[in-house]
């Protein structure tokens, strides 16, 4: 856990997760000033300010090579930008 690439989220098969991934949970539960100024039905905060609880967490590392060098998805590299922005990635 102690390299950047590596993640904790909230098991996205669980019920209450799953209505957030799939859009269909539209509640605030964080009150954060700077999230929810972005709140909008296509803004990535919208997902952000919900807490929806989970009964298990994954654990997830860093992808690796064959030869066991880290590999970065090029698509996630703003990820920690639009979490610190949105609450959401």
């Amino acid at each position: 856990m102690k390299h950047p690439q590596a993640k904790v989220w909230a098991c996205e098969d669980e019920p209450e997760v799953l209505a957030v991934v799939r859009d269909r949970r539209n509640q605030q539960d964080i009150i954060f000033e700077r999230w929810q100024k972005t709140v909008s039905p296509t803004s990535k905060a919208r997902w952000g300010v919900q807490a929806p609880e989970a009964e298990r967490l994954v654990v997830m590392g860093a992808w690796l090579s064959p030869d066991g060098y880290i590999e970065v998805d090029q698509g996630k590299l703003t990820r920690n930008e639009d979490i610190f922005r949105f609450g959401f990635s």
